[in-house]
């Protein structure tokens, strides 16, 4: 029971630090490392869509005369005016259509549109332009000194340095006596 406020002080601890916020902070002291440059997009967004076709009937009245006046082939025999009986129906899978005689050279048109569920796959390019924002992350090296020295301090650094240059040239020659014997 004791542990949960410790994890909530480090829950809330970390989320304090989020890189985005450090970022915007150092953004905020620094608005020169920031500026927008302008790239050109090309993308494809695929498009998946469904319409739903609601059943229609419409209906029109036609003469005989309208009806001879659409067909091309209206040199064909006339003698269906006063059949008040005849149906004509056309039907496919998504729509029908039915042409009626009502007798006095007249027609009735009934086309039906059946309720049809249409799926769409398609995929469409995108070409634009789109500003960015660039950060500038160059690294520049400026010489820094830490500490110079003085010209005494100098002097004797270059006295120290021929101090131990002497001492090794000493200790040389004396393992030298010792080692080698005169022939």
């Amino acid at each position: 029971m004791r542990k949960i406020p410790y994890i909530l002080l480090i829950a809330i601890i970390f989320a304090s630090c989020a890189p985005q916020k450090r970022l915007a902070r150092f953004l905020q002291h620094h608005p020169e490392l920031q500026t927008t440059r302008v790239v050109e997009i090309h993308d494809t967004v695929v498009v998946h869509d469904t319409i739903i076709q609601q059943p229609d009937t419409n209906t029109l009245n036609l003469t005989l005369n309208q009806i001879l006046k659409l067909d091309s082939a209206a040199n064909a025999d006339h003698s269906i005016t006063d059949s008040p009986s005849c149906t004509e129906r056309v039907e496919t899978n998504g729509s029908a259509a039915e042409l009626k005689a009502l007798g006095n050279g007249k027609f009735q048109l009934n086309t039906i549109t059946k309720p049809d569920t249409i799926i769409i796959h398609d995929t469409v390019p995108v070409k634009g332009e789109a500003e960015v924002p660039q950060y500038t992350t160059e690294i520049k090296e400026v010489p820094v000194i830490v500490h110079e020295q003085n010209w005494w301090q100098k002097i004797l650094c270059w006295l120290g340095a021929a101090l131990l240059a002497w001492l090794l040239i000493k200790l040389g020659m004396f393992i030298a006596k010792k080692w080698i014997k005169p022939v």
